[in-house]
């Protein structure tokens, strides 16, 4: 559906809701009270507001386990309230657990993800607001909803591909209406039509690994990526909307030490999970040059063809096949990462990236232009899951032609220094390796010296015994 034809669409739509108003002929439909410390009132109750509203279209199915957004409404209190039919409720009584919902139109289309909260069942039937959303003053209200979520079941719901390591944390289904909400003469109307949206198939979310070159703490950039396919066929993508959690950890280790009864340690510390919300774009290209010396720079743009993707990376044989039957690839976050080794510990931090979702794509194709809701899981990168990329610790030697004098400067005392402990150290060098040799066979030498005491102990005790 064009742009232009949705624009028609909608305004022959709201000049038969405002007829209509006018003539009486649009009953207001479900509505619900809200007053604090008083109980939310039934969804059957509210939907049967509506004098077209027939239950029996509704029955229930233990084997359907999907969520269909039947209705939604505006409270007095200003929430916004969805009613959702549930056809397994009783057998497996899921819980939606968010919603993408869009409050603009055609090209101002913006979707954001907004929990839900549940507050009240009835049968098939369940009544939930949307968190942390207020309705407009405006007359005219738009509710233009993509897809809504609930936790994956891994009993019931389709999983990934074995090659595929990522975990799937929230499932999402297809709603594809718009409702609009009309104010006229305090009276609120409601109306509702199919819209278009278009369906990711096929997903993997993985990251590169890029060095930033030598330094006295190793670290790199973690540089995330969506790869995907959808059911619509897409020539050329502009613009994509992308939802995803990040979290910082730090993970400690201490190996165990049984000289001195050290038992070890292993520590795992999260920060607050932050929510993100970005559109990216085509023509948006990403430079990244480490801090230490010998770093190498790394370009790339924010949306690439999966062949544009493979060609310009450096990648594993996994990750080749991780991008089996994949169309397009978002490079969407990018995260800081240390690595400080001890003697017998080493510290790791960085960031987490969980439930990756896509929330609208621009895209054209055969020449149209399409900016469309899409319906996609909510997916996170697998704890322990490897880089894509095999030039994880890659190094790129100065160029005199492009480097600036405090840089160069830095390089040559850095070779000079280098160069001069060599020499200084060559006399005392087969020392030193010795030393460190001795060191090394120490607590061997020492082990045999207390077994052969503690056998020689056991042939004394032996004798006397004899």
């Amino acid at each position: 559906m064009t742009n232009l034809y949705k624009r028609y669409v909608v305004f022959a739509l709201l000049l038969v809701v405002c007829l209509s108003l006018l003539t009486g002929l649009f009953p207001a439909t479900a509505y619900a009270a809200t007053l604090e410390g008083v109980e939310y009132s039934s969804p059957v109750d509210d939907l049967k507001s509506d004098a077209n509203f027939d239950e029996s279209l509704y029955p229930a199915n233990e084997k359907d386990y999907s969520l269909q957004v039947v209705q939604i409404a505006e409270s007095t209190d200003g929430e916004l309230l969805v009613y959702v039919y549930q056809p397994s409720n009783g057998v497996k009584d899921y819980a939606a657990t968010s919603i993408n919902i869009s409050t603009a139109i055609n090209d101002s289309l913006y979707y954001k993800n907004y929990k839900l909260e549940l507050l009240s069942k009835d049968g098939v039937f369940c009544k939930y607001r949307v968190s942390d959303f207020t309705v407009k003053e405006d007359v005219l209200r738009y509710y233009d909803i993509s897809s809504i979520f609930r936790k994956y079941d891994k009993d019931v719901d389709a999983g990934l591909s074995e090659t595929n390591e990522n975990e799937i944390s929230e499932v999402s289904f297809k709603v594809a209406k718009l409702f609009t909400a009309v104010t006229l003469n305090g009276q609120v109307s409601y109306s509702c039509i199919e819209t278009q949206v278009i369906e990711i198939t096929d997903k993997y979310v993985g990251y590169m690994k890029y060095s930033n070159g030598f330094d006295l703490c190793a670290s790199s950039c973690l540089a995330y990526f969506v790869a995907f396919d959808t059911d619509l066929p897409i020539d050329n993508l502009y613009e994509a909307d992308i939802y995803f959690v990040t979290q910082d950890y730090r993970y400690y280790h201490r190996t165990p030490n049984w000289a001195q009864l050290d038992p070890g340690e292993d520590t795992m510390t999260y920060e607050d999970a932050e929510e993100h919300e970005l559109t990216l774009t085509y023509d948006t290209v990403v430079e990244h040059e480490g801090g230490g010396l010998f770093a190498k720079k790394y370009t790339w743009k924010r949306i690439e063809s999966v062949d544009e993707f493979i060609e310009n990376e450096e990648l594993t044989d996994e990750g080749l096949a991780d991008l089996e039957n994949k169309s397009w690839v978002l490079r969407f976050y990018e995260a800081d990462y240390s690595f400080v080794q001890g003697s017998n510990s080493f510290t790791e931090q960085s960031t987490k990236v969980n439930d990756v979702t896509i929330l609208r794509l621009k895209f054209e194709t055969d020449g149209v232009v399409y900016n469309l809701g899409v319906v996609d899981n909510k997916q996170t990168v697998a704890p322990g899951q490897l880089p894509d990329n095999e030039n994880t610790n890659e190094w790129e030697l100065p160029s005199f032609d492009d480097m600036d004098w405090a840089k160069l400067a830095g390089t040559i005392i850095l070779l000079v220094i280098i160069i001069l402990f060599i020499i200084l150290c060559a006399p005392v060098l087969p020392y030193i390796i010795k030393l460190v040799i001795w060191l090394i066979t120490l607590p061997f030498k020492l082990i045999g010296a207390v077994i052969k005491g503690i056998a020689k102990a056991i042939k004394k005790i032996r004798k006397k015994e004899e």
